[in-house]
């Protein structure tokens, strides 16, 4: 294939086959678009380090949401991203120049792991020879087919995403091996008021949500911190939102109804990758299905969560022996139906009754979590 001919749209898409790592190991800069959240950063590390290890000999970069790309920090054999900061329809001026960019990159492979039209067009805007692609969730999105020079097609909705993006790979000849190669700064922990020797001795909670539906209302967010306080003193209480006004707000509604004044309360003040840290000391983390979930699910941490049933819930819902509860009704200020005592003795099952915190050398993470295959209940983990 020419360059010419590799720039053309194409209305038949050619799906990839198992030689294409071979075909394209002349390739010495490749970069990845990952679109999502900080969860989805999560799940594409397998994908990452596949793409990786096929093309040892290639600069790697990653095209990322940019709210979180102090993430790659964690991830030394990264060498380089660049950040992406909107998701509307059609194209912002940001995203011009991001093409503009691209095009300068001389990138020779793009890998489009989402197959969203945004990733389709600035992967066909860089240039690049190879350009491989998922196809789309939707169908009538056209970028997936015209502009992506291979196609890798696996099912949505079935497998946890990280294992979607690795099936896929497989399909063009990558490792399918899921391994999480992680290194937190020696100084993560800088600033937090927490130390290595803090490990195992709090409990971590997100309590927000990016809205409101999605999360705990605040009387039963109120009820399940008072009952963690009461029934494990030994755990200390550590909270943490982000910066934005709404979820200041809440926090600060939330701690003013509390009997007791919680160990540590990071109002938007922790970086990804501090918040790695936290997190990764915890003895226990609850949260609605946000960014720092999987984060502790990645690190090994045991959880407590809650969801809104989604079509794509089980792309993200952690199994066993994690626990998870997911609620199909909700209203304006949160989920319908929730019952913190249910919660309460989710973390009893995963904490246990020991009067004494765990020692640091039982809180060292996995090197791989749990696979979060076989969920499909309304109450997970049990």
């Amino acid at each position: 294939m020419t360059q010419a001919e590799s720039l053309r749209p194409v209305f038949r898409y050619r799906r990839v086959t198992p030689d294409f790592v071979q075909r394209t190991q002349a390739a010495r800069k490749v970069l990845v678009i990952l679109y999502g959240g900080l969860g989805d950063l999560v799940h594409g590390v397998p994908a990452l380090w596949s793409i990786r290890r096929a093309y040892p000999q290639a600069r790697l970069e990653v095209l990322a949401n940019g709210r979180y790309t102090a993430f790659f920090e964690l991830l030394p054999w990264i060498d380089g991203h660049l950040a992406y900061h909107t998701r509307q329809a059609g194209l912002t001026w940001s995203e011009w120049q991001l093409l503009h960019r691209l095009r300068r990159a001389g990138y020779e492979l793009t890998i489009n792991l989402t197959g969203n039209n945004h990733g389709c067009l600035l992967a066909w805007a860089s240039g690049a020879r190879w350009r491989l692609g998922r196809r789309a969730y939707y169908d009538r999105k056209i970028g997936w087919r015209w502009l992506q020079t291979e196609v890798m097609d696996f099912r949505y909705e079935r497998e946890p995403m990280y294992r979607q993006w690795l099936e896929c790979l497989a399909q063009a000849g990558f490792s399918g091996t899921a391994e999480f190669p992680l290194e937190l700064p020696a100084q993560a922990l800088a600033g937090t008021g927490v130390t290595a020797a803090d490990a195992g001795s709090y409990v971590h909670v997100s309590p927000c949500k990016s809205f409101d539906a999605g999360q705990l209302k605040p009387v039963h967010m109120v009820e399940l911190l008072e009952g963690l306080h009461a029934r494990w003193p030994q755990y200390r209480l550590v909270l943490s939102v982000s910066d934005s006004p709404r979820e200041l707000a809440q926090i600060d509604a939330i701690l003013a109804r509390l009997s007791f004044v919680p160990w540590r309360v990071y109002r938007g003040t922790l970086d990804v990758v501090r918040l790695c840290a936290v997190i990764r000391g915890a003895a226990l983390h609850l949260s609605p299905d946000t960014g720092p979930l999987h984060l502790a699910w990645m690190f090994g941490v045991p959880t407590v969560s809650w969801f809104l049933s989604r079509f794509d819930t089980l792309e993200y819902l952690p199994s066993p022996p994690h626990r998870a509860f997911v609620f199909a009704r909700h209203a304006a200020d949160g989920l319908e139906g929730v019952d913190p005592q249910a919660l309460l003795a989710a973390a009893e099952e995963l904490l246990g009754t020991r009067a004494a915190a765990p020692e640091l050398a039982q809180r060292i993470p996995r090197a791989r979590p749990a696979s979060l295959d076989g969920a499909g209940a309304a109450a997970y983990g049990s």
